[in-house]
């Protein structure tokens, strides 16, 4: 379980830094990325909490 929130939060907040370069031309790929990986960061997390929860 531990692991699997891990892995979330790794995509949650670490895999966005890597799209983000400070260039302005862009943004709006960027902010689809951070959105996406924000998603399945969350999903991992409540699939982990759900999954030690209930069984």
């Amino acid at each position: 379980m531990i692991l699997k929130i891990i892995i979330g939060l790794l995509i949650w907040f670490v895999v966005p830094m890597f799209f983000t370069d400070g260039k302005r031309r862009k943004r709006k790929k960027h902010r689809i990325i951070a959105a996406t990986c924000k998603i399945i960061g969350g999903v991992i997390i409540a699939y982990a909490v759900i999954q030690e929860a209930f069984l």
